[in-house]
């Protein structure tokens, strides 16, 4: 399997990312503190894998004195935005794959999965305790 690209909207620090292509050999991401390196590696790993983020496991928020466990959505989507787009091309044995997890404040999470360019209806189901039904 081969990482092509992933984008980014309303993820953290990316209102939109643009397509952010993945060369062939080793990938070096590098860029200032807060710049939204390892958001683009838990993204990945959100989208193909269904990873948690590890900074949702230490997470707070406090609401009105009452502080709770935050959940991914929360961790990451932009602070303001109501909705959120993790896509992630990938190749594998001559076929092209997209993962596209959409995350919001109102509804829950999907993820749809494409085999060259179709969606495969395999995703597309709700997220149930934070995890994919895959």
């Amino acid at each position: 399997m081969k990482i092509d690209s992933i984008r980014l909207r309303n993820i953290r620090t990316f209102v939109d990312s643009g397509e952010i292509l993945f060369g062939d050999g080793t990938i070096s991401i590098y860029g200032e503190n807060g710049a939204g390196k390892s958001t683009i590696v838990d993204c990945i790993g959100r989208a193909i894998f269904g990873f948690d983020p590890q900074g949702i496991k230490s997470a707070v928020i406090d609401h009105r004195g009452t502080k709770h466990k935050q959940g991914v959505v929360e961790y990451l989507l932009r602070k303001g935005a109501t909705d959120g787009v993790i896509e992630v091309k990938f190749s594998s044995n001559g076929k092209a794959f997209s993962v596209v997890n959409r995350l919001s404040r109102a509804a829950p999470q999907t993820w749809e999965l494409y085999i060259d360019e179709r969606n495969s209806k395999l995703f597309g189901k709700e997220e149930k305790i934070g995890r994919a039904h895959v």
